[in-house]
């Protein structure tokens, strides 16, 4: 969440002397002065991660639903293709399995040069803060904090890691008439990261034959819009997205059919809701190469 800090009176206007300012900086010879011209400047360009080539894409693969987490894989292989980004697309039904992927990304991390970007998906189930394996379960914070900052990645350091979880925060269904408030939930993490959760603290995700709602809603809301807005911007759209959407349960649970309810000819279907949540420490724009 971005947040614009302007001075306000107590009415929630531009202060008097702001306006006063300004305007006595224009009277001088009926044009704006050059340090106005200057700040102006300075704010049309925004900072951005700019340092690299070349992108890096794990999947991590812990879902029991092999066809549902091939469908999101493939998905994001296809935004984030071979030509432009290293992939490393790992099964992980052990603890085991999930120390020794994530310690091949972070050796690939230490030793490439070039990579501008990280991206780790994580594809299964799971509940709060949690990833359900096969054998076992495994902490996403451990996750994110595998590729911190550090002395032993110095290459990679201060660039920008991406973690796309789909794997629901529990197992409660989200009415569509419930409210959730982000400021209630406090996620400490580390410089130049980007955390999207599927769903909100407490909550289930949902998932059809062709892949999971979140994933494919990101990759689709990627494929439009990267060449014009950063990923934060993009999140945002993919909630707004997902906002929208009604779903009807089928069986296994997290199975489900869904409806839009902009879509005039269903303006209603479905009970539940799915609202994906995403933290933030990035301290720049992060903007997708285009996968072309």
């Amino acid at each position: 969440m971005i947040y614009v800090m302007t001075k306000l009176n107590l009415d929630g206007k531009p202060s008097s002397t702001d306006a006063g300012a300004s305007t006595a900086k224009q009277k001088v010879d009926g044009k704006p002065s050059s340090t106005d011209a200057g700040a102006s400047t300075a704010k049309q360009k925004a900072p951005k991660y700019e340092n690299g080539t070349q992108g890096f894409l794990l999947i991590l693969r812990c879902s029991n639903n092999k066809a549902v987490s091939a469908a999101d894989a493939e998905a994001l292989k296809k935004f984030f293709p071979e030509k432009h980004y290293i992939h490393q697309d790992n099964d992980c039904e052990s603890i085991d399995d999930m120390i020794a992927n994530l310690g091949k990304a972070k050796q690939t991390l230490k030793t490439e040069k070039d990579i501008y970007c990280f991206v780790c998906a994580i594809l299964g189930n799971g509940h709060k803060g949690i990833i359900d394996l096969t054998e076992g379960e495994y902490k996403i914070e451990e996750i994110r904090k595998t590729f911190n900052n550090d002395l032993d990645s110095p290459y990679f350091t201060g660039r920008p890691k991406v973690f796309l979880i789909q794997a629901g925060q529990g197992y409660n269904l989200q009415k569509s008439s419930i409210k959730f408030v982000d400021s209630e939930i406090a996620v400490h993490v580390d410089a130049d990261a980007l955390i999207a959760y599927a769903s909100t603290p407490d909550y289930a995700a949902f998932e059809s034959d062709k892949g999971s709602y979140f994933i494919q809603t990101c990759v689709e809301v990627f494929k439009s819009k990267h060449s014009s807005c950063h990923l934060e911007e993009m999140m945002v759209i993919v909630k707004e997205q997902m906002s929208c959407y009604r779903f009807r349960l089928k069986e296994p649970l997290q199975q489900a059919d869904v409806r839009d309810v902009r879509d005039k000819k269903h303006p209603y279907y479905g009970t539940f809701t799915q609202m994906p949540c995403v933290w933030t420490t990035l301290t720049r724009f992060l903007y997708f190469k285009s996968p072309d």
